[in-house]
């Protein structure tokens, strides 16, 4: 961990306090590593501790101390994710460390080649893509998506548009014909569909996996619920990275029933999962 986060330090990557170690005796005998995910929220990674006697007890204090300083720094969340079959080790050490367990991702995909079925009563979308004078537009949509979400709930308030925007721009995963604003269309005359107050969020962006874009967040006002308009999101969303890649993928929180099973009809299939670790601080 440390020769790695050296690496990154002399490429300019990283910053020197995101690095921790603990010594004993003058020897490096654990560490770990964090960055930020956007302006308000950090991810963890697991501390990494030789196996000697109080390995458990140092790898928990590595945590403490690091949760504690993201605190004073002003941070509002800190998160981790973990494979729940292979990382129990790491876990346990968040957990000791005051880090908890929250919930258990699915990680889902579907391929794009293939056009889902919709019913044909269900309203069609006119999409909005972003621009640098939307933020505002974008950011108030964002919020209002978030209420009463089942999606990370203990997340709702804590981010705004330009945190998401900053997250995936540090990541070099930013393409802003993939965010996009929609809203149903309705039959009649002199019919504005963005006069009413149904809006669906739909944001996209190229995987780590060659063949595959993410589904990075799909998100609907209060008002269009319970109209298919998530199933209808998805289709354009399959439509909109079909040329890019053969295959979609997105992660879904496994406490919310609804999107589970609103994936699972639409033919996404599980291909993994991961834990939550995650923690307001302030």
């Amino acid at each position: 961990m440390i020769a790695e986060a050296l690496k990154d330090l002399h490429a300019g990557q990283l910053a020197p306090d995101t690095l921790w170690i603990t010594l004993r005796h003058d020897r490096t005998i654990g560490a770990i590593r964090w960055f930020p995910l956007d302006h308000h929220t950090a991810f963890l990674h697991p501390p990494e501790v030789v196996h000697a006697r109080r390995r458990a007890a140092v790898a928990a204090q590595l945590v403490r101390a690091v949760l504690k300083d993201l605190k004073h720094r002003g941070l509002r969340a800190v998160q981790a994710l973990l494979d729940p079959e292979q990382d129990q080790v790491a876990a346990a050490d968040f957990i000791r460390g005051g880090l908890p367990a929250v919930t258990t991702l699915e990680l889902l995909e579907r391929s794009t080649l293939i056009p889902p079925t919709v019913p044909q009563q269900t309203p069609r979308l006119v999409w909005r893509e972003y621009q640098p004078d939307l933020d505002q537009v974008f950011d108030r949509i964002l919020r209002r998506t978030a209420i009463d979400s089942l999606d990370l709930p203990e997340l709702n308030g804590l981010r705004g548009f330009q945190d998401v925007l900053a997250g995936q721009v540090a990541a070099g995963r930013f393409l802003a014909s993939f965010w996009r604003l929609g809203a149903p269309i309705e039959e009649g005359p002199n019919f504005d569909p963005w006069a009413r107050p149904e809006r669906v969020l739909l944001l996209c962006a190229p995987s780590n996996r060659y063949d595959a874009w993410e589904l990075t967040y799909l998100g609907l006002t209060p008002e269009a619920r319970g109209r298919g308009l998530a199933r209808r999101a998805l289709a354009d969303a399959l439509e909109l990275t079909r040329e890019h890649a053969s295959r979609l993928t997105l992660a879904v929180d496994l406490r919310n029933l609804p999107a589970v099973r609103l994936y699972r009809a639409a033919g996404f299939v599980p291909f993994d999962r991961r834990a939550v670790h995650l923690l307001r601080l302030n």
